[in-house]
């Protein structure tokens, strides 16, 4: 048995917007107007977090693998969607050793995806930048008949 202390996980306080999509999750932060598309998996652990948990409670809740567990508290800790208590929690470093973060990446496993929200401006004007035209060459400007 080690000495180190029991590492705790929950969500951050952060200002979000959660959509429920089967058995996915889509989160857009307000903070970063960016959206977040999370797998079954990662849902599990950042439900399992909700009252602080430690990685070893999360296996048992998720029947997830140790290594899949950190992996997912690795990328949710990455975006900021959860926290540790700051004793000892999965670094940068261990993740890239145990998992391979290129690997991951490069086969499309990632279990956080992110992409940067339009602003409400630019999510409004017409496609095309033709002030409601729809850019196919079929202006009608001087003989429409």
């Amino acid at each position: 048995m080690t000495d180190q202390p029991t590492t705790t996980y929950r969500p951050t306080d952060v200002l979000r917007h959660l959509e429920r999509v089967g058995d996915e999750a889509l989160i857009y932060d307000v903070e970063t107007d960016t959206v977040l598309r999370l797998t079954p998996e990662a849902v599990q652990v950042w439900d399992a977090c909700v009252d602080g948990a430690t990685a070893a409670a999360i296996e048992v809740a998720t029947g997830l693998s140790a290594a899949r567990v950190e992996e997912a508290l690795a990328e949710l800790g990455q975006v900021g969607l959860i926290e540790s208590d700051g004793n000892g929690g999965v670094s940068r470093r261990r993740f890239v050793t145990n998992v391979g973060l290129g690997l991951v990446a490069a086969a499309g496993l990632s279990l956080v995806t992110s992409i940067a929200a339009p602003t409400p401006a630019s999510a409004q004007s017409a496609p095309g930048g033709g002030g409601g035209q729809s850019g196919g060459g079929d202006d009608c400007t001087t003989d429409c008949g």
